[in-house]
C-alpha cells in the first residue's frame, strides 16, 4: 500500500480499524508495530517489485524486526518464537470487553479506498 498509495494514506488506512474498542490492545500493538516496519521497508525500497518486497518482509521477520504473540500472549520479536509456537487465535479469541481502550472508538467507514486514490 505504501508504494502504491503513499505512506500517509497507507498508515491512515491500515491504522483506522485498530481504533475499534472491541479490539484487544495486545494484538493491536503487534499490528501497529508490524505495519510501521512494513512501511519503513517500502520507504527504503520504493522501486522494489512485489516479489522483492515479500523477500524483504520475510527477512525482517527472520531478523526479529517484527513482533508476534507467543503462546503466553506476550509480544516477542519475530525471531524468538518459532513457527507453530505463536498464539492460537482461531480457537482462542481475544476478549472484546476492553476497558483499557479508554476513548478509542470505531472510526466508521474509511474516507478513501485504494481504487479511489
Amino acid at each position: 500500500m505504501t508504494q502504491r498509495y503513499g505512506e500517509e494514506w497507507a498508515r491512515d488506512f491500515a491504522t483506522a480499524h485498530e481504533r475499534n474498542p472491541s479490539s484487544h490492545h495486545v494484538p493491536v500493538a503487534m499490528d501497529l508495530h508490524n505495519n510501521e516496519v512494513g512501511r519503513a521497508i517500502a520507504r527504503a525500497n520504493p522501486d522494489a517489485s512485489p516479489e522483492q518486497m515479500a523477500t524483504l518482509i520475510e527477512q525482517a521477520v527472520k531478523d526479529g524486526k517484527m513482533v508476534v504473540l507467543d503462546k503466553n500472549d506476550t509480544l516477542v520479536s519475530s525471531n524468538e518464537s518459532p513457527p507453530g509456537e505463536t498464539r492460537e487465535t482461531k480457537n482462542k479469541p481475544w476478549p472484546t470487553d476492553n476497558p483499557g481502550r479508554n476513548d478509542d472508538h470505531d472510526p466508521g467507514d474509511p474516507s478513501a479506498y485504494p481504487d479511489q486514490y
